[in-house]
C-alpha cells in the first residue's frame, strides 16, 4: 500500500498509538517499547510513509508533560493524601523541567481516554492500580513510559513504588493485640485494587496468627461510609480496636464514636492509614501510619526521569511510619 498523502496523524491513527510516539519511532528515539515501535515501523514500511521534515522535526521535547492519573472511586473529590502526594510529584518534577497534568478519571467514564488520544503526553504517574484493566484501556496508554503507585497486575513491567502493605496492616494488629484488643474491625476500600487486596491479607494473617475475633468490612470510601458503619454496629458488638484503610475515612468513624459515647481509646482504639498532616489535629489525635507521600513522589519521578533517559528503573518499596497518638493511647 503507497499513498503520498498520509500524514503522520494518519499513521498516529492507523497504528492506535500517538502522534509523538510516531514521531520517536521516525526519530529512532530509545524511549519507545519494542512491540511498539515494530508495529509502527512495519506500518511506515508498508505505507512507505515520506518521511518529510515536519515528521522528522516532530523530536521529543525538552519539557516532558507527564499525565499524573487518580481514579475518584464514586466519591466527589480524589482525596487530601492524593492531594498531598500532587504537591510532592509536581515539587520533584520541577527539578528536572516536568510539566504535571492531573488526570482525574472515573474507570466507567468513556472519555477517560481522550487525554491520551491527544497525543500531549510523554510519560504517565499511575497512582491507582486495578487487578484487572477497565474496559477501554487502550493501547496508548501502553505506549507511554509508565510508573505506578503500587504493584500493577496489568502491566507487570513498568516498575512501581508503594509501601509494605501487607507489612504495615500486619503489624497494626500486632500493635493492638499488644495493647489489648480481643476484637478488631477492619474498614477497607473497594477490592477491585491491589493496594486492598495487599492490606486485606495483612490483615487477615495478623488476626489469624493471634486468634482475634475479627470482621472486614470493604467498600468503605468516605467518612461518611465510616460513620455510617460504626452507626450501625449494636454497642454490645462493637470491636474494641479498628483499623481505618484511609484517615479521612477514620474521621467519621471518630465522630460516631464520640456520638455514641465510646471511649476513644479506654473502649474503643483506632488506626488510620496515611498520615495525612490534619490527623494530627482530630480530636482526639489519630494514630496512624503514615505512607511517607513524599519519598514516594520522589522514587515515581526520579523512576520516570530514568526511563526518560533509556534506563530500566527496579521497582522501590518505601518505608513507611507508624504514628502513635491519642486514639491508641492516652498522653
Amino acid at each position: 500500500m503507497k499513498n503520498k498523502n498520509l500524514t503522520i496523524k494518519d499513521i498516529s491513527e492507523l497504528s492506535g498509538v500517538s502522534i509523538r510516539t510516531v514521531s520517536r519511532v521516525i526519530n529512532n528515539h530509545p524511549n519507545v517499547k519494542t512491540k511498539t515501535r515494530e508495529k509502527v515501523q512495519a506500518i511506515l514500511d508498508e505505507t512507505h510513509f515520506n518521511v518529510n521534515i515536519y515528521a522528522k522535526n516532530l523530536r521529543v521535547k525538552s519539557i516532558y508533560h507527564i499525565i499524573v492519573s487518580v481514579e475518584k472511586q464514586n466519591t466527589p473529590f480524589i482525596g487530601q493524601w492524593y492531594m498531598n502526594l500532587f504537591q510532592s510529584l509536581n515539587g520533584y518534577a520541577k527539578k528536572y523541567g516536568y510539566k504535571l497534568i492531573l488526570h482525574q478519571i472515573d474507570h466507567l467514564d468513556t472519555n477517560r481516554n481522550s487525554i491520551f488520544a491527544e497525543g500531549i503526553a510523554d510519560g504517565l504517574l499511575q497512582l491507582n492500580t486495578r487487578k484487572k484493566p477497565s474496559t477501554d484501556h487502550t493501547q496508548r496508554e501502553d505506549d507511554l513510559p509508565t510508573v505506578t503507585l503500587g504493584k500493577s497486575l496489568i502491566n507487570q513491567k513498568n516498575p512501581y513504588v508503594d509501601i509494605d502493605n501487607y507489612d504495615a496492616i500486619y503489624n497494626a494488629v500486632i500493635y493492638l493485640k499488644n495493647l489489648g484488643c480481643r476484637k478488631i474491625h477492619f474498614y477497607l476500600g473497594s477490592l477491585a485494587y491491589t493496594v486492598n487486596e495487599e492490606r486485606q491479607q495483612g490483615f487477615i494473617d495478623g488476626v489469624t496468627r493471634f486468634q482475634l475475633e475479627h470482621e472486614i468490612i470493604t467498600d468503605i470510601r468516605t467518612s461518611q461510609d465510616g460513620y455510617n458503619h460504626v452507626m450501625s454496629v449494636p454497642k454490645e458488638k462493637m470491636p474494641d480496636g479498628i483499623i481505618v484503610s484511609g484517615d479521612e475515612k477514620a474521621l467519621g468513624v471518630l465522630k460516631a464514636l464520640n456520638i455514641r459515647k465510646i471511649a476513644i481509646p479506654e473502649q474503643t482504639k483506632v488506626v488510620g492509614f496515611d498520615g495525612i498532616p490534619m490527623s494530627a489535629y482530630y480530636s482526639p489525635s489519630l494514630t496512624t501510619i503514615d505512607q511517607n507521600s513524599d519519598e514516594i513522589a520522589k522514587a515515581m519521578i526520579e523512576s520516570l526521569k530514568d526511563i526518560f533517559e533509556g534506563k530500566t528503573p527496579p521497582s522501590k518499596i518505601i518505608k513507611s511510619n507508624f504514628i502513635i497518638r491519642e486514639t491508641t493511647e492516652t498522653p
